[in-house]
């Protein structure tokens, strides 16, 4: 029901679209979050394999008003391959939130990207580049 005490009707499926951005943004956009992941975070990384990911840090809503004092923290990343040409084995998206508590994607998200990465490199037994 919305506001009004209507009963939404939902709309119809537009069904997937395939290409939604070109290949080659995709692979400009892949390489600059693996670039970043590589300047700042690579000595956390298994050697030898092509990982990124970006953080996220948002604030929460209560009752229609932001709060001071919580925060959301995201981290979503891929990785497994040994190069970038290979494409990405998996991608993981990590979710951390607590009432009253300030969570950020870097500090608190990141790391538990980071331990399932070099967890599923080897559990998928995946080989770095030679």
């Amino acid at each position: 029901m919305n506001d009004d005490g209507d009963a939404f009707t939902p709309a119809a499926s537009k069904g997937s679209v395939a290409n939604a951005i070109k290949a080659t943004t995709s692979d400009t956009m892949r390489k600059m979050i693996h670039d970043a992941r590589s300047a700042f975070y690579a000595g956390k990384d298994k050697p030898g394999y092509y990982i990124g990911g970006k953080t996220g840090t948002s604030q929460t809503i209560e009752n229609g008003h932001y709060v001071d004092n919580q925060t959301v923290g995201t981290y979503l990343g891929f990785g497994g391959e040994s190069s970038a040409a290979s494409g990405p084995k998996y991608v993981i998206m990590v979710q951390v939130s607590g009432k009253n508590m300030n969570l950020q994607g870097g500090r608190d998200a990141m790391p538990i990207f980071t331990d399932i990465s070099n967890w599923l490199l080897s559990y998928m037994k995946l080989q770095p580049k030679g």
